[in-house]
């Protein structure tokens, strides 16, 4: 297996990552904005990482990418939850494998 190293030439879409003792952390803002502007609203959107994606180009015939999710909650009120969410106390939620042909398995 050959590690890669993220960076944003790699991850797309975000403004930088942040490297944690539990892996990266995905940023929409760069870190002067969210210091100019620390409004817990704006830095809870910010940390979201919609948009981003990984781009590589492999002659791999398999990919993996470990994931640790998170979830806002919003008080009072319920919304079900998708597949995947980790046991109580338990930050992995999985492995996804998948051909280097695009291909789905479940």
């Amino acid at each position: 297996m050959i590690d890669i190293t993220l960076d944003t030439t790699t991850v797309r879409g975000l403004a930088e990552l942040e490297p944690t003792s539990g892996g990266l952390r995905l940023h929409r803002l760069p870190a002067w904005v969210r210091t100019q502007y620390p409004e817990p609203q704006l830095l809870g959107v910010e940390a979201q990482p919609a948009g981003a994606h990984i781009a590589v180009r492999t002659a791999a015939s398999r990919l993996e990418l470990d994931l640790h999710s998170t979830h806002a909650t919003l008080r009072g009120l319920a919304r079900p939850r998708g597949r995947g969410r980790p046991p109580a106390g338990r930050g992995r939620v999985g492995r996804a494998n998948h051909p280097a042909d695009g291909t789905s398995r479940g």
